[in-house]
C-alpha cells in the first residue's frame, strides 16, 4: 500500500537524533474511547496516566510507519538536534486495576488508520 513517492515523503519526513533513544507511549483512538468509559465515574483524588503502558523509540515508530506506508526510501536523522526528554514510559497500573488495558497495539493502529487515509483519498477522487 504505497501512497508517498519516495520525493513526498523525503520532503515530510522529520530528522530524529542519534538513533533515537528518546521513547514515547502513542494510544489509539479507540482504546482512548474505551478509557473514556472506564473513567466516567472516576472519582478518586490524583492522575490517572492514560498509556499503553509500553514505550518505543522515535526510530522504531518512524520504521514503522515507513512499513505500514510501504515507503522504501532512507530515514535521516539529525544529530545535530539537542534530546528532549530522554523516556516518557508513564505508569498505567492505577488505570489496569481499574480493568482497562489498551486493546489496538501500534502497529494495528497504524495500519487502520493509514487504510482510513487511503480509503478517503480514494473516495475523494472519486468525487
Amino acid at each position: 500500500m504505497q501512497h508517498f513517492q519516495n520525493k513526498e515523503f523525503e520532503k515530510a519526513a522529520h530528522y530524529f537524533k542519534k538513533l533515537l533513544d528518546r521513547n514515547f507511549n502513542p494510544v489509539y483512538y479507540e482504546n482512548l474511547l474505551k478509557c473514556y468509559i472506564v473513567l466516567e465515574n472516576y472519582n478518586e483524588a490524583g492522575l490517572v496516566n492514560i498509556g499503553t503502558g509500553e514505550d518505543l523509540t522515535i526510530r522504531e515508530l518512524a520504521l514503522t510507519i515507513k512499513n505500514t506506508i510501504g515507503f522504501n526510501g532512507d530515514i535521516k536523522f539529525n544529530t545535530a538536534k539537542p534530546d528532549g526528554t530522554p523516556r516518557k514510559l508513564m505508569d498505567v497500573s492505577k488505570l489496569h486495576s481499574l480493568g482497562w488495558k489498551h486493546q489496538i497495539d501500534l502497529r494495528s493502529g497504524l495500519q487502520l488508520t493509514y487504510s482510513d487515509y487511503l480509503s478517503h483519498i480514494a473516495m475523494m477522487k472519486s468525487a
